[in-house]
């Protein structure tokens, strides 16, 4: 038997004070693929990442019976929201995971301008001399994703094989390359 460390016991703690009273929803839990078996993941909603291996109290045990099929809802968290990449930045963190900053760009939007009032009291031309702003390309971080190395990995696969699709319908239909 394998001893599960603190993070896994707050886990369960955590399952029980949400209302997961039964070993057999407990054993529901997915050990986190990219750590291995020893560290759990827990995300809001309970979306398990993988099939599981069952535990009780501190220790774990192979359940008897394998899954044949699982599940997998996506729930938008109250901060989801679309952005436009135009780039990214980022390198390994001092943990050995991977940080990247997603941003996208823009011109730089002035501070401040100063129009002309017409004698009418209609808005007149802007006095350019009088803006205030930044000059030069914004780029707006729009958010900052980390992941370890198998994420990193799995996150190249993946978007290796949609940009092949991409390029593969595109070719097809006569499309720009």
């Amino acid at each position: 038997m394998t001893r599960l460390g603190s993070k896994a016991s707050r886990c369960l703690t955590i399952l029980s004070a949400a209302g997961v009273e039964s070993s057999e929803k407990r054993g529901q839990l997915m050990h986190n693929r990219r750590s291995g078996p020893h560290r759990l993941s827990i995300s809001r909603g309970m979306v398990p990442r993988r099939p599981a291996l069952a535990f009780e109290g501190r220790s774990k045990k192979m359940t008897e019976e394998k899954p044949t099929r699982i599940k997998f809802h996506y729930i938008k968290s109250s901060q989801f929201r679309v952005v436009h990449v135009d780039g990214f930045i980022g390198g390994p963190t001092p943990r050995l995971d991977l940080h990247v900053a997603i941003f996208s760009e823009r011109a730089a939007i002035p501070q401040q301008i100063e129009h002309v009032v017409k004698e009418d009291g209609s808005l007149g031309e802007e006095i350019a001399a009088n803006r205030i702003g930044k000059d030069g390309i914004v780029r707006e971080v729009e958010f900052d994703a980390v992941m370890d190395l198998d994420v990193a990995k799995a996150f190249q696969k993946w978007l290796g094989e949609q940009i092949m699709t991409i390029e593969s319908v595109r070719s097809q239909a006569g499309g720009k390359p």
